[in-house]
Order: structure tokens, then C-alpha cells, then sequence
């Protein structure tokens, strides 16, 4: 900054900077999830199963801790905007930890079927 005047370089080092970079990492985080989720039928590892079974759960938590921070902001939200933006945003949460649990099932069921195939084959 020159002079209270923004260099070139300082506007890009701001948008850079910004969050959404940080909720993009976010969403990437759980896109990368719910398709390991996704596989889970498809794996014969049980190591992998349960690396997935873990970040499931890390990740169910967290979602947890998120929607207990929004439900305590709307009570200090300004506006109803800001109330229903929220609410959207916990609807979406509760929706993925269905999933996550929907998914969490999903392994049990696939160990199950394996614990199975392994005990007929004599390992």
C-alpha cells in the first residue's frame, strides 16, 4: 500500500486471501469423502474400509460442533435473513450426516459380507 492506495499486487494478495478459498477446501474435503462413501461396496480392504469408517466419523462430529455453532448464532442473528441462511445452511449439514451415517451402515453391512466370504474360504 502506497500512500493509502492499494498496489496491484496488494488487491490480488486480498483476494487471495479471502475464506472462500478456505470453504472450497471444505467442500473438496467432503466431496472426497462421500465418494470413498460411495465405493464402499465395491472395496475388499478392510484397512481402507476402515480408514474410511474414521474420517467418517471425524467428519460427523464436525458437522455435529458446526451445527451447534449455528444454532447458537441465530439467537444473536440480526435479521431474518441471516436466521433462514442459517437454518438452509443446518439443513445441509443434517443432510450429510445422514449420509455419513447412511454410509457408516453401508460399511458395516460390506465388513459383514466380507467377514462371510473370508470365513467360507477357510482364511
Amino acid at each position: 500500500m502506497i500512500d493509502g492506495f492499494l498496489k496491484p499486487t496488494d488487491s490480488q494478495n486480498v483476494v487471495e486471501n479471502q475464506q472462500p478459498g478456505k470453504i472450497a477446501k471444505d467442500r473438496s474435503a467432503w466431496d472426497l469423502l462421500s465418494a470413498r462413501l460411495r465405493a464402499v461396496s465395491r472395496s475388499k480392504a478392510f484397512q481402507k474400509l476402515r480408514s474410511v469408517r474414521d474420517d467418517a466419523q471425524l467428519m460427523k462430529i464436525e458437522f455435529e460442533e458446526k451445527i451447534n455453532h449455528l444454532n447458537s448464532k441465530i439467537s444473536d442473528a440480526g435479521d431474518n435473513l441471516d436466521k433462514l441462511a442459517m437454518r438452509e445452511e443446518i439443513d445441509k449439514i443434517h443432510a450429510r450426516i445422514k449420509t455419513i451415517s447412511d454410509g457408516l451402515g453401508n460399511i458395516d453391512k460390506r465388513v459383514t459380507e466380507l467377514t462371510k466370504k473370508d470365513t467360507k474360504s477357510g482364511k
